[in-house]
């Protein structure tokens, strides 16, 4: 009976999946080391967080996070899906009301704005988990989003085509502030004084509008306004003459 895994001196093969279980350390989980990360990225950006940087947040060797995660780009994927998910799962439980498109929308849209701004290393992270043709956690919360925002359009009134420029339009505009939260937030990180850059932007733009041999009406009106402006309010309002845009389609229609 050599074959019994009981008999004396037999060695027993233990399957992967035991010896991961035996092996990971009893305290570390995927769900802590997403944390962990997610802190990382949120306190010193996307640059920082390296998987050596991670175990040693966690007090851990750099080998006990593969049993986890696959790589850098897997945790990314990962840390985007976990702040996503909720946040878009959640709009999307509720029902499409055709009345209430334009706000439900909005509501939309800020939500993810908001979790940019408070996670500005996000449209990094996930920048090619929406190219992505095998389905991963980031790409399928951000098609998602894409697509309660569509179903809303369509519920409004708008034509398929209309529906895609549009959804397009929403989605570039998001993609696009988010973009300049990453970079005033690496600015931040750097000692830039935001005030003073906004101050010193405005007054670049005053400099050239005067140099230039061509009238500029546009920067010297928004400079002013570039000094002293709110980037969300700056969001919101881009979004409403976007769906201002919408509804006077739908009306017309």
């Amino acid at each position: 009976m050599t074959d019994n895994p009981a008999a004396p001196g037999a060695r027993r093969t233990r399957r992967p999946s035991e010896r991961r279980a035996r092996r990971s350390a009893p305290t570390l989980s995927l769900e802590a080391i997403i944390a962990a990360a997610i802190e990382i990225l949120d306190m010193e950006g996307l640059d920082a967080l390296t998987l050596r940087r991670l175990s040693s947040a966690l007090g851990v060797g750099v080998a006990s996070l593969y049993w986890h995660i696959d790589d850098k780009d897997d945790l990314l994927d990962q840390c985007a899906a976990n702040i996503l998910r909720p946040v878009i799962a959640r709009y999307r439980e509720r029902a499409i009301d055709p009345d209430r498109w334009r706000a439900q929308i909005t509501d939309l849209s800020t939500a993810q704005y908001d979790l940019v701004r408070d996670h500005p290393w996000l449209p990094l992270a996930t920048s090619e988990a929406v190219n992505q043709i095998t389905p991963s956690g980031a790409h399928l919360a951000i098609i998602a989003a894409w697509d309660r925002t569509g179903a809303l359009l369509l519920a409004a009134g708008l034509s398929p085509l209309e529906a895609f420029h549009a959804t397009t339009a929403i989605s570039n505009h998001l993609i696009g502030m988010g973009a300049s939260a990453s970079r005033a937030a690496a600015a931040q990180r750097a000692g830039a004084d935001r005030a003073e850059v906004l101050r010193q932007t405005s007054e670049h733009m005053l400099a050239l509008a005067a140099r230039s041999n061509e009238t500029m009406p546009y920067l010297i009106a928004t400079a002013p306004v570039l000094a002293d402006h709110d980037e969300r309010e700056q969001f919101m309002g881009a979004l409403n003459l976007i769906l201002d845009g919408v509804e006077q389609r739908v009306r017309h229609d």
